[in-house]
């Protein structure tokens, strides 16, 4: 990083290598007084921050996510971009804050969900699974056994952690279907005759 000292040393080292004529004490006052104000010009530079617009706006959507709802090796390169992010550069490293932006941006883009969870789902298929069958109307079967197969599907086994509404209605919807069975009309005709 260049400081105002490094500045100064680089103008006295050209300054000094220029060859002056001899006697010439005129010249070389004007060039010294040349040299005190450009170093006192130079005394009030300031080095300016780097713009880190890109990635505060990562880092403002990193904190709206929910570390919980993705899988820990998917979150783990987001929390390493976002550890490398240094805020101290300033614009001569304007590269560096960059290319931390773009990598905290590529690493959430990555994020993988969290499958969602089947628990309830199972245990409603165990309980709708347990019973005569052979007592109920086909109709009112159907509708059960239409939910069992949606819920055993791999379309249906492999939505994430945003979709848990969705997988626990269906757990729901199993119980549901399964509490209300129809029975099927007895069979009277043994007896009638």
């Amino acid at each position: 990083e260049y400081t105002k000292d490094h500045y100064a040393s680089q103008i006295r080292k050209k300054v000094d290598s220029t060859p002056l004529p001899e006697f010439n004490h005129i010249y070389y006052n004007a060039s010294s007084e040349k040299i005190t104000a450009l170093e006192d010009a130079m005394g009030g530079l300031v080095v300016k921050t780097a713009d880190y617009t890109a990635v505060n706006s990562a880092i403002n959507t990193m904190s709206g996510l929910n570390a919980d709802d993705y899988t820990p090796e998917s979150w783990a390169r987001v929390a390493t971009a976002r550890n490398a992010v240094k805020f101290d550069y300033t614009t001569f490293y304007q590269c560096a804050v960059n290319k931390m932006g773009t990598d905290l941006v590529a690493a959430i883009d990555l994020l993988e969900y969290n499958p969602a969870n089947y628990e309830n789902v199972d245990m409603a298929i165990e309980y709708a699974s347990n019973f005569d069958r052979s007592l109920y109307t086909d109709e009112s079967l159907k509708v059960l056994d239409d939910l069992i197969t949606e819920a055993q599907s791999t379309e249906f086994r492999s939505k994430n952690i945003t979709e848990q509404t969705y997988v626990d209605d269906i757990a729901d919807k199993i119980i549901a279907a399964k509490d209300n069975l129809k029975y099927k009309t007895a069979d009277y005709t043994a007896v009638d005759n």
